[in-house]
């Protein structure tokens, strides 16, 4: 009996000292394409089903995968943030305990330091993410931008003014039309006594900067509908807004606590914006 009382006490003292690491691979399913044209039924309160099947559409115009570099901002607009690959990522054996990792980027996206402070976390220089609590938190995060190019009956002005109707079918976003698109997904890991993992997706819709095209430079625009849903472990968070700049989702996934709190984690985003006969659509996964 003593035996055994003494290897429990053991146990719990290793655990404590050296918790159970999780793995923070991930298998990216995303798809990079140059220019796609499409027609696809709307998604609105009835997201995809298949996660292991990635979507990247459009109707109403042709889609154009951006670089990041053309909508971000420079690298040094976050200090303290890192930069890594999705290589990098896989090579992780465990989460960090602290830190901002934009996955895959060469710049930072424009809508981060806002959605940073506007969720509460500090980044310090040193590379130490905290969340609204003060604890240390780790972030992976990474934003793709895309152009719709619409076709010449949608939209025909690219920076007309939303008519005075309230009908929104016949009226392009306000005060811009809607044609640049950002799309993000965060994976959140606090790895602290209790631990937890929130997959956040967000989605934002942009008109055309001055020189018809998508930059840092264009301006947020409302448009008719923002879906996003975020997944992860079975916990599904289904967000949509009407007449909004942006939406977004959050899940989160309770580990627990001490020793038996570890596993992996995988996330499904989704976003689907829709304004004046143009719907984008895209769904990704991150799996460890």
């Amino acid at each position: 009996m003593k035996v055994a009382i003494i290897f429990f006490a053991l146990l719990l003292a290793l655990s404590i000292s050296f918790p159970v690491g999780q793995s923070a691979k991930p298998e990216d399913h995303s798809i990079d394409v140059g220019t796609t044209e499409s027609s696809i039924r709307s998604h609105e309160n009835n997201p995809p089903q298949d996660q292991n099947t990635p979507i990247l559409t459009a109707e109403g115009g042709k889609l154009i995968t951006l670089k990041d570099s053309e909508m971000g901002l420079p690298r040094n607009a976050l200090p303290g943030a890192k930069f890594i690959t999705y290589a990098q990522w896989k090579d992780m054996k465990e989460i960090p305990k602290t830190g901002l990792y934009l996955v895959n980027m060469t710049s930072v996206p424009r809508e981060l330091p806002g959605r940073l402070k506007t969720e509460g976390f500090t980044l310090k220089q040193d590379g130490t993410l905290l969340d609204a609590s003060g604890k240390p938190v780790a972030v992976f995060t990474s934003t793709q931008y895309y152009q719709v190019q619409a076709d010449n009956k949608v939209g025909a002005n690219p920076r007309g003014l939303r008519s005075s109707s309230n009908s929104f079918a016949a009226s392009p976003g306000s005060p811009y039309a809607f044609r640049c698109v950002a799309a993000s997904g965060w994976n959140v890991y606090d790895g602290g006594f209790c631990r937890d993992y929130v997959a956040r997706t967000y989605a934002d819709a942009y008109g055309f900067d001055e020189r018809g095209g998508c930059s840092r430079l264009s301006p947020h625009t409302r448009i008719e509908s923002i879906e996003t849903r975020a997944e992860i472990r079975g916990r599904r968070d289904l967000d949509t807004c009407r007449d909004c700049i942006n939406a977004s989702s959050r899940a989160r996934w309770d580990i627990g606590c001490w020793w038996p709190a570890h596993g992996g984690a995988s996330s499904f985003h989704f976003v689907n914006l829709f304004d004046l006969g143009i719907r984008f659509t895209r769904s990704w996964t991150w799996t460890d």
